[in-house]
């Protein structure tokens, strides 16, 4: 009976111990930013050393849900865990988080936990460039994220091609090639002379090929000139 007498007063004095340990360091936390001109961004910078989303509930003011979301962002990236993204409650952070996560673990499945349809396109669209998977570009929902998706894919892999399949911006797309492979009889792909004209331009100089030149029509004369002084400079800097 004496020796559990003795055990029991012994465990609560461990208990009252360590509580008292927490107690300490808990309120030495708070301590921490007492004296702080901004207490609030304080113990956010403080949560997030901490990785402590409990140091959060000192916050007074809107940016208590800004510390919650910077520590759960910080735990999930920590833990490569998508799991602990769901914790976000603001939408957009919590879309950011599954994104990062999703390109962290090379896993792609992670996009579709995104809510806004564009940021899902472009967390999808990352891993098509990555992968050089054009079939993703097609599950794009919106129309402009499927079009960078194609003209990003056509560009890395040079393939003109690619630039048909996109509804937009497929000037710039075609150009980019133009340039890059030093063909300017893609340039004749543009929808604008004006387009048509820069692209003959950047390829005449990227070619050093003064003869390009002339192909740019129904433009002042000092755009061929000044087409043709560029490749001067450009075979001068060369040589």
């Amino acid at each position: 009976m004496k020796k559990l007498l003795i055990a029991i007063i012994g465990l609560i004095l461990i208990v009252i111990i360590v509580g008292g340990i927490f107690w300490y360091f808990h309120n030495s936390q708070n301590d921490t930013c007492k004296d702080s001109n901004n207490k609030d961004l304080c113990y956010q910078n403080f949560a997030d050393e901490k990785l402590d989303v409990s140091i959060c509930n000192n916050i007074q003011s809107n940016r208590k849900e800004i510390c919650y979301a910077s520590v759960y962002n910080l735990i999930a990236h920590q833990q490569k865990n998508p799991l602990v993204c769901g914790k976000i409650t603001y939408s957009p952070s919590r879309d950011s988080c599954y994104s990062s996560i999703a390109l962290l673990n090379n896993d792609i499945k992670v996009c579709d936990n995104v809510q806004d349809p564009s940021n899902k396109d472009l967390c999808q669209s990352k891993f098509a460039i990555s992968g050089n998977d054009e079939s993703i570009c097609e599950k794009e929902q919106t129309q402009t994220f499927k079009d960078i998706c194609y003209n990003e894919l056509a560009i890395k892999n040079k393939d003109p091609t690619l630039c048909e399949k996109a509804e937009t911006q497929n000037d710039f797309c075609y150009s980019e090639i133009a340039r890059i492979t030093q063909n300017e009889t893609l340039c004749e792909k543009l929808l604008t002379q004006l387009n048509k004209n820069s692209c003959y331009h950047t390829v005449a100089v990227a070619k050093k090929d003064i003869t390009i030149c002339s192909k740019i029509i129904v433009v002042p004369n000092d755009v061929i000139r000044n087409c043709s002084a560029d490749v001067q400079r450009e075979i001068q800097n060369n040589n």
